[in-house]
């Protein structure tokens, strides 16, 4: 049972939730598995709040590793009006999904801005699977500005950027949220995400380490100073639009491990916006 992303009670054409692996990359096939069965032990009931996260139905349709593959995929799927769940390693999903929807609004909870123009590096390749300078989980963002607009797109989490980088950010007026300021200004930042995103669809990139390294060790890029998970469930509850599908990615391969945790329960949270 563990096969399958955390429950294996509906088909796909019952679903209101697909779930959707991309093993791509080192290590790939490893960690979306590792997600897949570490969902069955993350409980969806949230104490806080006295209910269930969400009350969707989920199938898990397998894995795709071609990106035209993913293309058709998700393609189908949106023309069913439900809503797909990537889990994978690298960001470059993301744009795939977005350069499909176009009308959409980003929210990418990143400790980066993967808005690089031109990029590549072993690491990278090795995260993708791929070698493209273009298109890859560096620049997977900046591809998207260009499908979507740069007033479409957040980042939520950032505390890595060049000046460049921020240069261009600032010119585009790209919105962008430190931990830091969900921290000191949480009423605030819940204000201008509520403006953000009221009515829109938004597509979710949810790459771990938005996290701090002190809840979330296990991934790729590890940045200190990082959100907390309350914080990153404050946030979430500022969101007046309806997620069009979400992107799970930035882990590391290591069955059990506390991020892996995070990353599902993260997930559920995200769900209960649908």
């Amino acid at each position: 049972m563990y096969d399958k992303f955390f429950t294996d009670l509906f088909t796909e054409e019952e679903a209101d939730v697909v779930v959707i692996g991309v093993p791509n990359g080192t290590g790939g096939k490893e960690y979306v598995d590792s997600l897949r069965k570490q969902s069955w032990f993350v409980e969806i009931f949230d104490i806080y709040r006295k209910r269930n996260l969400f009350d969707k139905k989920v199938c898990d349709a397998g894995d795709v590793t071609d990106h035209k593959e993913l293309d058709r995929k998700l393609t189908e799927i949106f023309l069913k009006r439900k809503v797909p769940v990537i889990i994978t390693k690298g960001d470059i999903a993301s744009y795939r999904a977005c350069n499909i929807l176009k009308n959409v609004k980003v929210i990418s909870f990143d400790a980066h801005t993967d808005l690089l123009d031109k990029y590549t590096d072993p690491k990278i390749e090795s995260i993708d699977g791929f070698r493209n300078e273009r298109e890859n989980s560096s620049t997977w963002l900046r591809r998207t500005v260009e499908v979507v607009g740069a007033d479409s797109v957040c980042v939520i989490g950032l505390r890595s950027v060049d000046e460049d980088t921020m240069a261009y950010m600032e010119k585009s007026k790209i919105l962008h949220i430190t931990p830091r300021e969900i921290e000191d200004n949480i009423e605030e930042v819940k204000d201008q995400l509520g403006i953000f995103t009221q009515g829109e669809k938004i597509w979710v990139n949810l790459d771990v380490d938005c996290f701090d390294p002190s809840i979330a060790p296990n991934v790729d890029y590890s940045e200190p100073e990082g959100m907390t998970f309350r914080q990153f469930c404050d946030v979430v509850s500022s969101f007046k639009g309806r997620i069009a599908g979400i992107t799970l990615c930035g882990g590391n391969p290591m069955q059990g491990n506390v991020t892996e945790f995070l990353s599902v329960r993260s997930l559920f949270e995200l769900l209960s916006k649908i």
